[in-house]
């Protein structure tokens, strides 16, 4: 009895310390179109005398209930209704800008990818 306790317990501990985005499928991963390898566990990337945070971009439906859901996952997502991005958002759609400069950004990011309504999310380069 003693060892179920102690095994229910440690499984509890895992899931609890697990994060969330570590359940990502290869097709979630697949719409993230740049490599998440090349990006530092504080967000950055480049040479170390120029590291700088990564910009992403995508399009979501234009409505406010996925605009509320994607909100729940990155409350700094910047949602613009004018702009299509270099994505090329249709009219119904809008653009949504991300970036890995904010704290558990990899899962944020993840999260994001794992919305249904979500197809594809481009690295933003700016000029």
């Amino acid at each position: 009895m003693f060892l179920k306790i102690c095994t229910l317990s440690l499984l509890f501990l895992l899931a609890c310390n697990t994060p969330k985005g570590s359940e990502a499928t290869p097709e979630t991963m697949a719409k993230i179109k740049f490599d998440l390898n090349e990006i530092d566990e504080r967000g950055l990337i480049g040479p170390v005398s120029g590291k700088v945070a990564v910009d992403y971009e995508f399009c979501i439906p234009r409505s406010e209930e996925y605009a509320v859901r994607l909100r729940k996952v990155n409350p700094e997502i910047k949602i613009s209704d004018k702009s299509r991005g270099r994505i090329g958002c249709t009219r119904a759609e809008q653009l949504c800008i991300g970036t890995t400069s904010q704290e558990n950004w990899k899962n944020i990011l993840i999260e994001t990818a794992k919305l249904d309504f979500v197809k594809s999310i481009e690295r933003t380069f700016y000029e």
